[in-house]
């Protein structure tokens, strides 16, 4: 199989070609597979941690050495490794050091167990980056295999997924071996190579490594087939390519004459596999030492033959290492217009030096100003004297990273350097596709985790940049706002900040690279929870487009995928894109809007984008023209109104079809007033002509979306105008407990028809009975209306209740006062009063402030706080309240000790800050039992410890939740669990809580109706038992 790298003007073509062979080398016993001919580079992984015991780490090196053993050792044959890890890395030789087999054994068989934490993630990045390189024994042209055994998860696993992402990137064979009871599945899977669990071993003990031995071997032969060789060809490579690129060289006083001429014959080498021209690649050069000094500016050569002349014409300065005045002066005089840098070309920028700098904090800090500008950064790191942390904190991403043993290496590095050159190239940009005479609020929401890497990340910059060069920017056109998502979600700018589209490029082109696991589901979230708001500067009447770009599947799909449609059931249209092998189809599709064919798109690799920017930008134009029935998006006016809404549709002969669908187009956007809901604002729907017609009742639907869709759905019908059966049935059937109508909720009525009934005198008797159960309002629409017959159905006083428009079209003039009016009917009606709770109590409030709740909702739960706190009587002998919070650590707002009384209680819920980050529940229960619910916090003997933990998804921190809590009601502290969305693990809830389940655990389907468990929850917590005191 051959793999062609096509990179773009940069270098000669190569063609990378994968040779299979079937060598010999991994031999286990008789019966193993032979692998004649092997070649390898080889690293064991072993875990070192506490929770390995100085017996079993013995019956793990036992295990490597017998590996070793059926392994053809040598210098040109397999080479082996060892590092160990528990707090940090430590490699105990690395693939140089040995080519003897025996000395090889003996040397594992000597090593030493070191103790700590179980630090995965470090032991893999020093995989990547210390042990997987030229300088300590790897080969360029051989397969790299790391083998990683472990009994327990790590103490980071985001960023163990991280580090195992950019490892396997590097195209190492990662294996993962799990011992033990304490390991998680997830992990093993998310370090090994895929697919699937493939790489992956589990074994009950450590004695038990030896059944593995012979599938592992066979495995490890079969990663060693494909090997791959890189031959240059003389094909130009990375053709009809832009880039504007700048050598910046350190000629510092460690630099020598002859290493100097060493680093400029290197640069020679590299441009001439550049396609220099004034209009493809452009080279500048730049030498350092005390300060900076530009030998040659981008705009200086454009023939090939002249630049290589001045780069050998360059001479040395000498002095200390201002890396810090390099960089800078590469962003404020290099890249920059003046001296040829061009708009549309990416920019690189390639550091070798042989020392530390010296000023490490400035140097980080004019790195990352250059970094933000877009500028792919590679740092090439000389000798023994470079220090590896300043090398990573120049470069764009540790694959940008080079270092090697002398100037007279510099040539090993060359062609991996020039391809990885070649792919920090942004793809180009294509003609925009304009959408001239729309109207859109579209968010880009792109992935910024540790997969991506920084190169690829400035790939995907220029690809929105491209995008929106296509939409027609303003302020009453397409607003356009910007998210990205590692850890957690980021919103960079809102909807309402830009109206230009020069300055929402630029600002697209300052974005941070934050790296980290890829936490789709907050920031899916964030979309619908702060981003898709008014205060963003979302507009009712704008049809609200997201655009996902990931490369990789999110670290939490089942709730990714309640969370998109979520967003989905808001009316937002929403494209995902999915880049390279490892994302996962399903779940694009799962996240996208429906049909997927129009929505879901896929990639082969970053420099891909081109070839769906046509199609992508042609159905976002479509997006911004279509808008699904109701067109127009209405403010909630009425989000905190329980109500029982029904309304009767005339289909008489005298609507035609046309009036029909403004009517339905009328009652969409009616519903858009309400908070639809089990708990909240219940909708039915009657239509009427020779009789009347059930379309839905009111338990049918309590989700916003599937109300819409039903509403479309309705039927058009002619007849006569029997608007005496339709009053009936819906106060002799609609009415009725068993379709849905709530004891204790206002019931209201609306009426809209376009003539005089068939029998008045029965519609008016109707209305009577009606009127006794229900508020009505009857609309009167063109000139046939009877205005004496409205005012006989509806409500008195008629000027509140009775509404004429002279057609269907006017219906869109009475919408906002009829939902106003609506409004304040279900109002009318309060709330259940919550009881005064005569108990004493401890209680502790547990709030989940990660980026998935948002700001809004998480002041929704403030109110919840305070609702509730009103139905206990606050003091120090009565019932004292604390507030914890937890997003990715755990925080306590203040203790059960620190108020005295309602007032001053109800004044700090008040304040409390909305935060964002993980959801780190485990971390939160911690604190409650060790802190929160103490003596110091103000905890007392012989009185009940409540703690309401409440949250709108799953935990994901390190520590294991269902363990944390057994442990806070082991201390007997009553535990109750309050889960909101559709993104909870009601299972793990149930788990959790206290039992009985049905008194401990609570579900709201969203924020707005916590309202609705208020009295419940304060009746339960007040009907505990006080507990004897246990800490």
């Amino acid at each position: 199989m051959k793999l062609v790298c096509v990179a773009s003007g940069l270098i000669g073509l190569f063609l990378i070609t994968f040779t299979s062979t079937i060598p010999s080398g991994v031999a286990v016993e008789d019966d193993s597979a032979a692998c004649n001919s092997s070649v390898a580079d080889i690293l064991f992984i072993l875990d070192s941690s506490g929770s390995v015991s100085n017996v079993d780490f013995t019956k793990m090196i036992t295990f490597v050495k017998e590996m070793v053993k059926g392994f053809d050792v040598g210098k040109d044959k397999i080479r082996v490794a060892v590092s160990l890890f528990a707090g940090t890395s430590v490699e105990k030789f690395h693939l140089n050091k040995y080519s003897d087999k025996n000395a090889l054994l003996s040397a594992i068989g000597a090593i030493k167990r070191i103790s700590g934490n179980t630090n995965t993630a470090d032991a893999l990045t020093k995989a990547r980056t210390v042990i997987f390189t030229a300088g300590n024994g790897d080969r360029p042209k051989v397969p790299n295999i790391a083998i990683v055994i472990t009994d327990g998860n790590s103490n980071n696993a985001q960023l163990t997924v991280s580090a195992a992402n950019n490892l396997k990137a590097t195209q190492a064979v990662v294996f993962s071996i799990g011992v033990g009871t304490n390991i998680r599945q997830s992990e093993l899977q998310a370090i090994a190579t895929g697919p699937g669990t493939s790489h992956v071993f589990t074994v009950t003990n450590f004695a038990a490594l030896n059944t593995i031995k012979k599938e592992l071997a066979t495995k490890t032969c079969e990663a060693q087939k494909f090997i791959p060789t890189i031959m240059p060809t003389d094909a130009p490579d990375c053709n009809v390519s832009m880039a504007d690129i700048l050598f910046v060289l350190d000629s510092s006083g460690s630099v020598s004459n002859p290493d100097f001429v060493r680093m400029i014959t290197f640069v020679k080498e590299m441009v001439k596999g550049f396609d220099i021209s004034n209009s493809t690649v452009r080279v500048a050069v730049s030498i350092f030492s005390g300060g900076t000094v530009e030998k040659f500016h981008l705009d200086k050569y454009f023939d090939k033959a002249a630049l290589l002349k001045a780069i050998g014409q360059i001479s040395r300065v000498t002095g200390s290492t201002n890396t810090a005045n390099a960089l800078t002066r590469a962003r404020t005089v290099s890249f920059q217009p003046p001296h040829g840098d061009r708009s549309g070309a990416p920019n690189i920028a390639i550091v070798i030096t042989d020392g530390n700098s010296d000023n490490p904090i400035q140097t980080t800090d004019a790195a990352l100003q250059l970094k933000n500008t877009g500028t792919a950064v590679f740092s090439i790191g000389v000798g023994s004297n470079v220090r590896q942390s300043e090398l990573e904190s120049i470069a764009s991403d540790k694959s940008h990273i080079f270092t090697v043993t002398n100037f007279k290496a510099l040539e090993n590095i060359k062609k991996n350097l020039a391809i990885k050159t070649c792919e920090a190239q942004v793809i180009p940009t294509q003609p925009a596709i304009t959408c001239n005479q729309s109207m859109a609020d579209i968010v880009f929401l792109i992935d910024s985790s540790g997969s991506v890497g920084s190169s690829n990340f400035q790939k995907m910059l220029q690809f929105v940049k491209n995008m929106v060069n296509g939409f027609d920017v303003g302020k009453d056109t397409v607003r356009i706002g910007v998210a990205s998502f590692s850890n957690k979600p980021v919103q960079h700018f809102a909807l309402n900040t830009y109206f230009n589209r020069s300055q929402i490029i630029d600002a697209i082109s300052k974005l941070p690279y934050y790296q980290g696991s890829t936490n789709t589901a907050s920031a899916l979230g964030l979309l619908r929870s702060s981003v898709f708001t008014a205060a963003s500067g979302d507009r009712p009447t704008a049809p609200n487009i997201a655009i996902v770009i990931t490369d990789g599947q999110s670290n939490d799909p089942s709730s990714t995928a309640a969370q998109a449609k979520a967003l989905r059931q808001t009316g937002t249209i929403l494209f995902s894109i999915g880049v390279g092998s490892g994302v996962n189809a399903r779940e694009l599709n799962n996240m996208a809007s429906d049909p997927d064919k129009d929505h879901v798109f896929t990639v082969s690799d970053f420099s891909a984008f081109g070839s769906i920017q046509k199609e992508l930008a042609i159905k976002a134009c479509e997006a911004q023209k279509y808008t699904p029935l109701p067109p127009t998006k209405s403010p909630v006016v009425c989000n905190r109104t329980m109500a029982d809404i029904i309304f009767a549709l005339d289909t008489s002969a005298s609507v035609d079809e046309h009036s029909y669908k403004l009517m339905l187009t009328f009652v969409h956007r009616m519903v858009q007033s309400f908070d639809i809901g089990k708990d909240d604002v219940r909708v039915g729907l009657v239509t009427f002509s020779d009789n009347s017609v059930l379309e839905f009742h009111l338990n049918k639907y309590f989700n916003a979306s599937e109300l819409d869709k039903a509403i479309s759905n309705v039927k058009y019908k002619a007849g006569s105008t029997n608007t005496a059966d339709a009053l009936r049935y819906i106060r002799t059937i609609s009415l009725l407990p068993q379709n849905g109508n709530r004891p204790n909720i206002p019931n209201i009525v609306i009426v809209l028809t376009d003539g005089k009934s068939n029998v008045p005198a029965s519609t008016t008797a109707e209305a009577m009975k009606l009127k006794k159960l229900a508020t009505v309002f009857s609309i009167g629409i063109g000139s046939q209306a009877f205005y004496r017959e409205l005012k006989d159905i509806s409500t008195d006083p008629d000027a509140d209740h009775v509404f004429t428009v002279s057609n269907f079209k006017a219906l869109e003039k009475i919408r906002a006062t009829l939902a106003v009016r609506t409004c304040e009917v279900g109002k009318n009606k309060t709330e259940p009063e919550i009881r005064k709770c005569p108990a004493q109590a401890d209680i502790v409030f547990i709030l989940d402030s990660s980026g998935s709740v948002g700001s809004a909702n998480f002041q929704k739960m403030l109110r919840f706080v305070e609702t509730v706190s009103k139905s206990f009587n606050i003091g120090p002998d009565e019932v004292q309240i604390g507030v914890d919070t937890f997003d990715s650590g755990s925080r306590t707002e203040f203790n059960m000790n620190k108020h005295k009384d309602q007032q001053s209680l109800l004044k700090a819920v008040g304040k409390i800050p909305t935060r964002s980050g993980m959801t780190h529940m485990g971390e939160a229960l911690k604190r409650l039992r060790e802190t929160s619910m103490s003596k110091a916090a103000g905890m007392r003997s012989n009185v009940s410890h409540i703690a309401i933990m409440i949250t709108d998804g799953r935990p994901n921190g390190r520590l294991n939740v269902v363990q944390e809590a057994k442990k806070v009601k082991d201390s007997g502290t009553k535990l109750f669990t309050i889960g909101i969305g559709p993104s909870v693990d009601y299972n793990q809830l149930n788990v959790i809580a206290s039992k009985p389940t049905k008194q401990f655990v609570f579900k709201a389907d969203n924020f707005d109706s916590l309202k609705s468990i208020a009295s419940m929850l304060s009746r339960q917590s007040c009907n505990g038992k006080p507990k004897a005191f246990r800490h």
